[in-house]
């Protein structure tokens, strides 16, 4: 029996329930388990990227448990663990996680405007400075993008056009189109924009269950972002943009907790940083939506 070391708290079926699924994906470090109730577990080896659906391993665990994380093969979740390949991993004594609130009366407008700028500056160095340009796809999901926040003025119609538009675009197992939604829906929630948050999450899940459009993983994460579940890295983040700097302090935690999201998966951390920073920056009135500045669209371009 393999022990986790961390739960979110929407892994576990109600007590007495047992739910059939199946590995639908396995990577090196993480692997998917896809539930008949249509929900996506994610098993992860290490514990800094803790979230609702995700069960967080002991790394000395991980590698005999991917040689049996067959993709198809299946597996049982109940409350107290999962079974697969005749090993169960034990869910009764692991830590439990849950997503902390979103509640915007902690986070004083002015002190995010501040802090949004700070942030900014850092994600227009990270975006720019020492990595390699972007692909063609990142640029145009980039593009789409704009255009959502750019038609929260304009009719129904033409904002669900542009969210549709945006829905599984880009690289990565979940399109940067579908992570920059994702923050900004978060964002949106943390600043307390109830209006456009609202309007968002419609045009969202109006097409994101249709399978044509994204990939599971991406539709399962856009899920999350409209039930206001952050991962414990974006939590760090909106927690950070919260408080002011400390007078005096050796280290900054918000440069901190902006590395550690940004170095999450292969695109998702960043993109989802633009989309939260432009939630915030909505909901308290500052530059939102602005364009890369000449020397970001020099580096941008495909």
């Amino acid at each position: 029996m393999i022990a986790a070391r961390c739960i979110g708290g929407d892994v576990r079926p109600p007590s007495g329930r047992t739910l059939a699924g199946r590995v639908a994906a396995r990577y090196a470090h993480a692997a998917h388990l896809g539930l008949d109730d249509g929900r996506l577990l994610t098993l992860l080896s290490g514990d800094a990227q803790r979230g609702m659906r995700t069960v967080n391993l002991n790394p000395d665990d991980w590698p005999p448990l991917h040689a049996l994380l067959v993709p198809g093969s299946s597996v049982a979740v109940d409350s107290a663990g999962i079974v697969l390949g005749g090993s169960r991993i034990d869910l009764a004594r692991g830590e439990a996680w849950h997503s902390p609130p979103l509640a915007a009366g902690r986070r004083p407008p002015s002190i995010l405007r501040a802090r949004l700028g700070q942030a900014r500056r850092w994600l227009d160095d990270e975006l720019t400075g020492g990595r390699p340009p972007p692909l063609a796809s990142w640029h145009a999901a980039h593009c789409r993008y704009r255009a959502v926040l750019a038609a929260f003025e304009a009719s129904a119609v033409a904002f669900d056009a542009a969210v549709y538009a945006t829905l599984g675009l880009g690289p990565g197992l979940t399109p940067s189109g579908d992570d920059m939604l994702g923050g900004l829906l978060l964002g949106l929630a943390g600043g307390g924009d109830v209006a456009r948050r609202q309007r968002l999450r419609a045009a969202v899940l109006g097409h994101v269950r249709d399978a044509s459009l994204t990939t599971r993983a991406s539709r399962d994460g856009l899920d999350q972002a409209c039930r206001g579940w952050l991962s414990a890295p974006l939590a760090a983040v909106l927690d950070a943009l919260g408080r002011p700097a400390a007078a005096g302090a050796s280290a900054d935690p918000l440069s901190g907790a902006l590395r550690a999201q940004a170095s999450v998966g292969g695109h998702s951390g960043t993109d989802s940083l633009i989309g939260l920073l432009d939630g915030l920056a909505l909901a308290v009135g500052t530059r939102e939506g602005r364009p890369p500045t000449r020397d970001r669209q020099r580096n941008l371009q495909p």
